[in-house]
């Protein structure tokens, strides 16, 4: 996926599913519940289900995406 400077996601949970993503190129600010988490290229995170979340887009970021149902 790719996303533009300034562009973001709302905050949101998934009751019944783990995200990971993996950074390859820009930085984004990543929120996790309460805590904040800057990403670069190369930065391997997962969401854990139920986890209230938010990305804001600091610079033009790609990244690849994978949702997992559980």
């Amino acid at each position: 996926g790719s996303l533009l400077k300034g562009e973001f996601v709302e905050s949101h949970s998934h009751p019944t599913m783990e995200e990971y993503y993996f950074f390859t190129k820009g930085k984004a600010k990543l929120t996790i519940d309460t805590i904040e988490y800057s990403c670069k290229k190369d930065t391997f995170i997962k969401i854990p289900k139920n986890s209230i979340h938010s990305l804001m887009v600091i610079t033009a970021i790609d990244f690849i995406y994978w949702g997992i149902a559980i």
